[in-house]
């Protein structure tokens, strides 16, 4: 059966077109010389001499009796030593690239110390967004525990959260525990719920709030990395009673945010924002009248919702809504109580971008 030659074979294999036409040729003429091949290929007899040459190296030619006589190497044959030489190739760029790697963090800290400015006791100040980033690479790298993140607004970009992926599967990979908590506005963007929903596979985990607070970072409870007021630097905030206060209010974020799977379970997403709030303030025991004082409003105003609630979940009461909702995990399987646990807290991941 007749095959058609795809012209651009060897080139997939580092050959360079011209060089690739030329074997080519020999293959298709193997009665014509030098002078014949140039004549075919419409080029010069030294230019045809140089890609010999240039096959002699690569193994595509071997040498005749003569110096000046080439003989083609069967395609099989030489295929299969370019080949061979792409793996060694590979190999050496996976070597230089696991070395780069290894000493990114040395280059970083360079970069980081030669623009940001000394730590104020236990406030850090950064100028430059750039030197934002590479100051949060530097402290997700020392994560040992966990890892937290909450992102308001929309998405990030591809190339930001590509970069983002990447770190996290490294943290992932350390044993740290990441979270995220992610607006609702940015799971619209496709490439950011392909990302929350990759990570979330590979074991960290998210949530979906209305509208989070607060752009934040928090690094073993230990590190807090806050956006300054009114321009694209950032405060850093070093040590747990530093950190309390953000610490309490991912916390408390956290547990009026939705699990990213609840999403995709039909029930769920026909609670509005309060409704899911009623939900989880009743499952922690809370009465109508401590409702409604968490809320701001009034008591009649959580009986009604309370009475939607039970609707949309097909419970026949208050206290069978709570444990459905546990037993969907609409609430993280008790993940309120976890959240200040130190057995494995939540902890997001912060995008690299």
């Amino acid at each position: 059966m007749d095959v058609e030659y795809d012209p651009h074979v060897l080139q997939s294999l580092g050959v360079e077109e011209a060089t690739e036409r030329v074997y080519v040729a020999m293959i298709e003429h193997p009665e014509l010389g030098v002078d014949d091949l140039a004549a075919l290929l419409d080029c010069s007899s030294d230019a045809v001499r140089s890609e010999l040459d240039r096959m002699a190296d690569l193994a595509l030619v071997s040498r005749g009796d003569h110096r000046q006589s080439f003989l083609v190497v069967p395609p099989d044959q030489a295929v299969e030593v370019l080949i061979a030489r792409a793996h060694r190739v590979m190999q050496e760029q996976e070597r230089a690239i696991d070395t780069a790697r290894s000493n990114l963090p040395s280059l970083v800290d360079v970069f980081v110390r030669s623009r940001a400015r000394p730590a104020q006791g236990r406030i850090e100040e950064i100028d430059e967004p750039d030197t934002v980033r590479s100051r949060l690479f530097q402290l997700t790298q020392s994560a040992r525990v966990r890892a937290r993140f909450m992102v308001p607004g929309p998405a990030f970009s591809p190339e930001a959260t590509a970069a983002s992926s990447r770190l996290d599967h490294t943290l992932m990979a350390a044993g740290v525990d990441l979270a995220i908590i992610t607006s609702s506005e940015s799971i619209g963007a496709c490439h950011w719920r392909a990302y929350l929903d990759e990570i979330s596979g590979a074991g960290a985990e998210v949530r979906v709030h209305d509208a989070p607070p607060l752009l934040q970072v928090l690094i073993d409870d230990e590190v807090a990395v806050l956006p300054r007021e009114g321009d694209l630097g950032a405060v850093i905030l070093h040590g747990a009673d530093a950190v309390r206060a953000s610490v309490a209010l991912f916390e408390a974020t956290w547990s009026l945010s939705s699990p990213l799977v609840e999403l995709d379970d039909g029930p769920a997403t026909s609670l509005t924002p309060r409704q899911r709030q009623v939900l989880i303030l009743l499952s922690a025991g809370h009465t109508d009248e401590m409702i409604a004082r968490r809320m701001h409003c009034s008591s009649r105003t959580v009986g009604r919702l309370v009475s939607e609630v039970c609707s949309a979940m097909q419970a026949h009461s208050r206290f069978q809504a709570g444990v459905l909702a546990v037993e969907r995990g609409w609430l993280g399987g008790g993940r309120a109580d976890a959240c200040g646990s130190t057995d494995r807290p939540p902890g997001p991941v912060p995008p690299a971008g």
